[in-house]
């Protein structure tokens, strides 16, 4: 019996000295140098790689050493779909961790994070800053469980804006039956089909994508729409539940800690996006603006897409919530710069605001005997030109659906290139006379008659 009740002597001295057997575990396993995986599909360098990178210093810093992030670069290899196969990764426990655009996910069965990317909902530094730090952060993530992953933070990356190609994307007539580049996502795919464009993730062609939906920081080629911002790009950090589950109570909370203070850093160091064009435009870049009837438009275009995620309970009453927080944000709009110019146009030589008037008359004089057409074609017009840059505003006493554009001329000796947003430019001759006024010849255009009554009367030069 002696050696008996020294074993049970024993094991209930143990047993009661410790409180029980888990605390003695959960000690074990904070004590264990614990090495996580976080992929990606970047290389270093990307905003994305810096975060990461962020997120291993801070964890290196509160867990003393004890628990030790690595990087793993563009862990998925190349091919389609990217940020899904690291997802997919992440959520097999075959890479612990993951840093993953939030808007990869719907294709994974998550529904929670699709808000972010509803049309035009989150379009300034401000509210993207304000969602991704406050309480809704975590009913955003939430529904990562779905993926059998579990969710750390939602870290700010920046606002997406279209960069042409070839030209500027300004109005809803610029995307249709055009094909955009863009990573996959089943809500941004949705974005683009309501303007009328098809979407593909394959590396830019020139001769197939007439866009890339971009930020400045990853520096794109092309025009950029200044002010059109569909959507902002927010990564969110997450970790397997398999992993998470081997992890104690302590190593739980240092991943939760460090994960905040990355987001906090992002949003402190992360540049404004008018900081960004700014930088941008160095180098000959260029940034148009649209017109508020063309943004309008846009948004017109692409709200079916928001009523169909509000078809969701959930989804709605997480866009409710953001639009909630940014009821007093605004989002100003970068200014432009560059030119769409060849070297050698002499476009500088207009710039200066001019007006001149269209009549009933002269439009009936043209050939244009429907009546909506005059109605959307008269009036008075007031011309801005800029170093390349048109923006006019049109007046009329009916209601106008196109009451203000802008877009690019080209002056080149005697002949000037007028560019509309989509369809082929008009062609005029041009003299200035002694008084500044512009006299026009209507050359070619796919509308002659209208770009006759716009050449008839001399434009009016009212200001510099």
């Amino acid at each position: 019996m002696k050696p008996i009740i020294i074993a049970l002597a024993t094991a209930l001295l143990m047993a009661g000295c410790g409180g029980g057997g888990r605390s003695d575990d959960n000690a074990a396993k904070s004590a264990e140098t614990v090495v996580l995986r976080v992929g990606t599909d970047d290389e270093p360098g990307k905003p994305a790689a810096d975060q990461i990178l962020a997120f291993a210093r801070n964890v290196d810093l509160l867990s003393q050493g004890r628990i030790r992030i690595e990087p793993a670069w563009h862990v998925a290899g190349d091919g389609p779909n990217w940020d899904q196969r690291v997802a997919r990764m992440v959520e097999k426990n075959e890479i612990e961790m993951g840093l993953i655009p939030a808007r990869a996910w719907d294709t994974e069965g998550v529904t929670s994070l699709r808000a972010l990317n509803a049309p035009f909902l989150i379009t300034s530094d401000a509210l993207l800053d304000k969602v991704v730090s406050s309480d809704l952060s975590g009913d955003l993530l939430a529904g990562l469980g779905a993926a059998k992953v579990h969710g750390l933070a939602l870290i700010p990356e920046g606002l997406r804006h279209p960069f042409g190609t070839h030209k500027a994307l300004l109005g809803p007539r610029d995307y249709d039956g055009r094909t955009i580049r863009t990573p996959t996502s089943k809500t941004t795919a949705n974005v683009f089909g309501a303007l009328g464009a098809s979407v593909n993730d394959d590396d830019v062609d020139p001769k197939e994508h007439a866009a890339t939906e971009s930020s400045y920081a990853l520096d794109p080629n092309g025009s950029a729409t200044g002010n059109v911002t569909f959507y902002p790009k927010i990564n969110s950090l997450v970790i397997s539940d398999q992993a998470y589950d081997t992890l104690s109570a302590e190593q739980r909370d240092t991943l939760a800690k460090a994960a905040a203070q990355t987001r906090d850093s992002a949003i402190k160091k992360t540049p404004t996006d008018a900081d960004a064009a700014a930088a941008w435009c160095h180098g000959g870049r260029r940034i148009v603006l649209a017109s508020r009837s063309q943004i309008a438009a846009l948004e017109q275009a692409a709200a079916p897409v928001t009523q169909q995620l509000e078809q969701d309970g959930d989804t709605a009453r997480l866009i409710a919530a953001i639009r909630d927080l940014g009821q007093d944000v605004s989002a100003p709009a970068p200014a432009p710069c560059g030119s769409a110019a060849p070297a050698g146009a002499d476009n500088a030589s207009l710039n200066g605001v001019y007006h001149f008037k269209v009549t009933d008359a002269q439009l009936r004089d043209a050939g244009i005997t429907d009546a909506g057409d005059i109605a959307e074609n008269h009036g008075g017009f007031t011309m801005s030109l800029k170093n390349g840059e048109y923006c006019w505003t049109q007046t009329a006493p009916n209601h106008l659906n196109n009451p203000d554009e802008c877009s690019t001329y080209e002056l080149d000796g005697g002949k000037l290139v007028w560019s509309f947003p989509a369809g082929e430019p008009d062609v005029y001759r041009v003299k200035q006379t002694a008084g500044g006024d512009l006299q026009l010849t209507a050359v070619s255009s796919e509308s002659i008659a209208y770009a006759k009554v716009w050449a008839r009367n001399p434009w009016k030069r009212v200001s510099k």
